[in-house]
């Protein structure tokens, strides 16, 4: 199970905080 999420969290990691940090900042 942890691997498997693992995979495609890494995968979204970038683009996830790309919108989350502006987001987040503006906050």
């Amino acid at each position: 199970d942890s691997k498997t999420t693992d995979g495609p969290r890494l995968a979204l990691a970038p683009a996830a905080w790309a919108d989350f940090v502006p987001y987040a900042s503006e906050a």
